[in-house]
């Protein structure tokens, strides 16, 4: 079985959940229950 870390879905999924964690890393603590609920964070 391949390692899923090397497929490049799984390399751009990680950038991009980084970029997500650093962009609202400084919303108010009230802005981020809508996150939340909505599983983004």
């Amino acid at each position: 079985m391949r390692d899923h870390t090397k497929l490049r879905a799984f390399i751009l999924a990680d950038e991009v959940a980084i970029l997500i964690y650093q962009a609202t890393r400084r919303f108010p603590k009230e802005e981020m229950q809508p996150c939340k609920t909505l599983g983004i964070l």
